[in-house]
């Protein structure tokens, strides 16, 4: 949460509601989206919780005396547990204590603002991270295309090729994870045109970009069948880097020829889309 409300789009629009709503809110606290909201907005901002104090260090008799009269140095920190209570009501982990993914934790935190901020008639302001994804698929045998737009707010790389994972770098470039997801590749789909199972030529381009960029790695492969956790840290060179290389036309393009129905492709697109976010 910290790392979202650091974008001054989201801190200034969440931070906006705390004074006006908190003098005029009869509600609960621990039971309302405003007040948990805004309050973590002005927590964060105000600076109230980062000034540095000191303490006396308990003494105890294994201690010299310096180290009886040393001081400790902390700051009171903000422990958003009233708000991680009430946004993660409704979903079996989040509104438990145990451990958490953050990727699903975001995405439930996104779905959660979408709703509450449509809810008071305000603009979510986290719509800063959302985009477009084309997926464009050719059948092998007929060259029929069909075009598949996918809106999301995160980019999910495999921080390491899939195919050789018996090689774990120590570190891998963005711009390489980036050439992967981009990448062209084969898969098999019933074609419209040909009414059979062929390969397509499948390639995926970013239709739009968002004002923010959400990269998600994929730490995650298989080893002898085994889901495997790989500690290779992502290089991110951003001086050479230009998403424009990944970018779509969009739609059709002179000289192709559309499949007569891209329904059952676009059905079998949506599956697949779903059974990679129950393998993440």
């Amino acid at each position: 949460m910290q790392v979202l409300f650091s974008n001054e789009r989201v801190m200034d629009h969440f931070y906006s509601i705390y004074e006006d709503h908190h003098n005029v809110c009869d509600k609960l606290a621990t039971e309302c989206y405003d007040c948990q909201i805004s309050k973590l907005a002005f927590g964060l901002k105000s600076g109230r919780y980062s000034q540095k104090k000191e303490c006396k260090r308990q003494a105890h008799d294994m201690q010299n005396e310096e180290e009886k009269d040393a001081i400790d140095i902390y700051q009171d920190g903000i422990k958003p547990q009233s708000f991680k209570n009430l946004i993660g009501k409704g979903h079996q982990e989040f509104s438990s204590a145990r451990q958490q993914d953050a990727q699903e934790f975001i995405q439930w935190v996104f779905d959660k603002f979408e709703t509450e901020e449509a809810k008071r008639g305000r603009v979510n302001p986290c719509k800063i991270y959302d985009f477009d994804i084309e997926h464009r698929y050719e059948c092998t045998q007929c060259h029929g295309v069909a075009y598949v737009k996918e809106r999301t707010n995160q980019l999910n790389l495999h921080i390491i090729a899939q195919e050789n994972v018996d090689v774990i770098p120590e570190e891998e470039e963005l711009s390489n994870a980036l050439e992967r997801y981009f990448g062209d590749e084969i898969i098999n789909k019933n074609c419209p045109q040909c009414t059979d199972k062929q390969d397509f030529n499948k390639r995926t381009r970013f239709l739009n970009f968002p004002k923010v960029l959400i990269v998600v790695t994929q730490r995650f492969t298989y080893q002898n069948w085994t889901p495997t956790k790989v500690n290779t840290a992502l290089k991110v060179i951003l001086d050479d880097l230009n998403l424009e290389n990944f970018k779509a036309a969009g739609g059709l393009q002179p000289g192709e020829v559309g499949l007569p129905d891209g329904s059952e492709v676009e059905v079998e697109v949506e599956a697949e889309i779903n059974q990679d976010l129950l393998n993440m």
